[in-house]
């Protein structure tokens, strides 16, 4: 009877242990798993620019997906361009404060 006890204990111990490792492995993959959700995601709403193409237009299936990744990549360049903020060097190199706060005439 003991052997039976044991044998459970050790299962239920690398159980534990296994459901402790795979939940430790999801927590440091998550940001992988959402990036590729995030990519299944886009590339499935934007499924019906190139059909509409091929269907409205009789576009090639090569030149529908080109015109695709041409639009992708000019919404890139304008999203990127209109949120850019560039750094302000003065603030950075301390002469901003040295100047502005700390000035006593």
């Amino acid at each position: 009877m003991t052997d039976r006890s044991a044998y459970d204990a050790q299962g239920l111990l690398v159980m534990v242990a296994c459901v402790v490792i795979i939940s430790w492995g999801i927590s440091q993959a998550a940001h992988l798993v959402v990036l590729i959700l995030l990519g299944i995601l886009v590339a499935y709403a934007s499924l019906p620019f190139p059909e509409w193409l091929m269907q409205g237009f009789q576009l090639g299936k090569k030149l529908a997906i080109g015109l695709m990744l041409v639009l992708g990549g000019a919404v890139y360049l304008v999203t990127l361009f209109l949120l850019y903020e560039p750094p302000c060097p003065s603030i950075i190199s301390g002469s901003w404060i040295s100047t502005k706060v700390f000035s006593f005439s």
